[in-house]
């Protein structure tokens, strides 16, 4: 019975591991089962059965029964190895990462901060664990708008890194790449695009140039192109992306289907619209398929189809898959998520092209306060909703209101970006 039970872990690890989640839920708990009866569930295999029960109702959007999962399985690593071991520190990062999914951030913050204090005891300040807690604590500073915050926390676990590990090694690329990720949202492209090649060079070095992470490189160089309004370099690295993750991944798993979608992002930039619109449909196609059609990232998907109908002016069409969006991001994410307020930004978008600004300014202020109450008052997706009210004001002649909500976006931008930023 007990390795019956290993078997059926293991069974569930590769089929996680390669996208195929049909019957993994099925595996799991048959496995526990197994594990309760032969040998109880204080144990590290029950508890880390437990934990990866918690992963897979993460990727499916099933975030309580996720939350819960973790949670068991912190009591009982806690019990059983007591408060201060790393694997408590371990499991902490996975509740932390369920509550920054629902955007409860000060909640993920509190649990990566004890997990940081737990691994730095542990381990040592210069502990690769140290290195990695450090880049989770900066994911959520980047979520919240923090991103200088974030920025002198990438920092600090890449030196941790470079130290411990030394230049060459894989964990120094991530913190590469999430320095460069944060330099790109700071607008600060050409230093962003310095660190991305110097993760690529690692990476490349280490895994071969043909590894689903080098495609993930290149892909967020792509990215940098396309803000700076370079396309065709833009859309050069994200086909050399899509060339690579194809070949090692597949046609139809998800990461292919994200360099569809940035490659139609771009397409619709050059007005490509017919072409960016099938590529969407082709990634829509594989997420539904891989994810389900109620997980938020086939919303953003849904998203992108319905800026390139507004770029068409095909507006009443474009007003379908907003709503879409809004409905799978509201039922899967709840009514105070910023994922909504993007939704609703969208939506009053579509209105104020039809000329129907008092529906779009109703929006925008929800919009706004999802944002407020969810990120902060000074957050940059503050901004842009007080930007969008303004916009909106000017095109009702209401200049007084418009420059109000102008002159607020702009002093929020600057304290968040930078006076330099493209916003």
């Amino acid at each position: 019975n007990f390795l019956a039970g290993y078997g059926f872990v293991q069974l569930a690890k590769i089929q996680f591991e390669g996208d195929r989640s049909s019957n993994i839920e099925s595996l799991l708990y048959r496995a526990l089962a197994i594990y309760e009866e032969s040998i109880g569930k204080d144990n590290e295999l029950f508890l880390n059965c437990l934990d990866l029960l918690g992963s897979f109702y993460f990727v499916r959007n099933r975030f309580d029964e996720s939350l819960e999962s973790h949670q068991q399985s912190l009591e009982g690593f806690e019990k059983l190895l007591g408060p201060n071991h790393p694997t408590v520190a371990v499991g902490l990062t996975n509740i932390a990462k369920v509550y920054s999914r629902q955007a409860r951030y000060a909640d993920a913050m509190e649990q990566l901060q004890l997990s940081l204090l737990i691994s730095e005891r542990a381990l040592g300040s210069d502990h690769p664990d140290v290195a990695s807690a450090l880049n989770k604590i900066a994911f959520v500073y980047a979520q919240q708008g923090r991103y200088e915050k974030a920025l002198e926390l990438h920092q600090r676990s890449l030196t941790i890194s470079e130290k411990v590990l030394g230049p060459d090694h894989t964990n120094v690329a991530m913190s590469l790449n999430n320095i460069a990720d944060t330099y790109t949202k700071l607008g600060r492209y050409l230093k962003a695009q310095d660190f991305f090649q110097r993760a690529l060079v690692v990476y490349e070095e280490a895994l071969g140039k043909h590894h689903p992470q080098v495609a993930l490189i290149i892909s967020n160089i792509g990215v940098t192109y396309e803000k700076q309004g370079s396309y065709e370099k833009a859309i050069g690295f994200h086909r050399r992306s899509l060339t690579i993750r194809e070949k090692a991944l597949g046609p139809n798993h998800i990461a292919v289907a994200e360099t569809l979608n940035n490659i139609a992002v771009v397409t619709t930039h050059q007005g490509n619209y017919g072409s960016a619109f099938e590529l969407l449909r082709r990634s829509l196609a594989i997420e539904e398929k891989a994810l389900g059609r109620d997980h938020p990232d086939v919303a953003r998907i849904l998203n992108n189809i319905g800026h390139n109908l507004e770029k068409q002016g095909l507006y009443a069409k474009s007003l379908v898959f907003h709503q879409r969006s809004l409905q799978i991001n509201e039922k899967a994410l709840g009514p105070n998520h910023p994922s909504l307020a993007r939704d609703l930004n969208n939506i009053a978008l579509n209105y104020t092209h039809q000329g129907r600004y008092e529906a779009a300014l109703k929006l925008f202020r929800r919009s706004l306060a999802i944002n407020e109450k969810a990120l902060g008052r000074d957050h940059p997706d503050v901004a842009l909703a007080l930007n969008n009210i303004g916009f909106t004001s000017t095109t009702q002649g209401r200049y007084a209101n418009a420059l109000e909500h102008y002159q607020r976006s702009l002093q929020i931008n600057e304290k968040a970006l930078g006076p330099n930023h493209p916003s």
